[in-house]
């Protein structure tokens, strides 16, 4: 959820932060080259890359799948108040949503690194001040 720490999937993140330090001005960088801990610190807009809509999945069994893995989903046109298209499978007489199609979206900032910094503030400053991580 926006505002909290991004749950550990694989650990990727937290094992690509990297750090430099400064000892004559006594600086500290701390990043990472991962590109997705930028977009959970700050926030994202995520777009199609290879179409002109996102897909996104409604129905439970379409999590974690593209549309493209489905053969048999048809495209219901937005329609009066609805804005956006529907992919849809037929399943016996119900039609079931599977996925919204949708421009793109927006991912809020969930901070992480500079959440982390703040409340490590005084054990990073005694770290460069004395050399000691208490």
């Amino acid at each position: 959820s926006p505002g909290e720490y991004p749950r550990k999937l694989s650990g990727h993140l937290r094992r690509n932060v990297v750090h430099e330090y400064d000892p004559v001005l006594q600086t500290a960088r701390v990043g990472t080259n991962v590109p997705y801990g930028k977009w959970l610190e700050l926030g994202a807009r995520i777009r199609p890359k290879r179409a002109k809509m996102l897909a996104m999945p409604i129905n439970r069994r379409a999590m974690g799948h593209s549309p493209r893995e489905f053969s048999d989903l048809k495209l219901i046109p937005a329609k009066g108040r609805r804005k956006f298209p529907l992919l849809v499978r037929e399943e016996g007489k119900r039609t079931v949503i599977m996925y919204l199609l949708i421009p793109y979206a927006n991912l809020k900032p969930r901070p992480w690194l500079s959440r982390g910094l703040i409340e490590c503030h005084s054990r990073i400053t005694n770290l460069l001040q004395h050399g000691e991580w208490v």
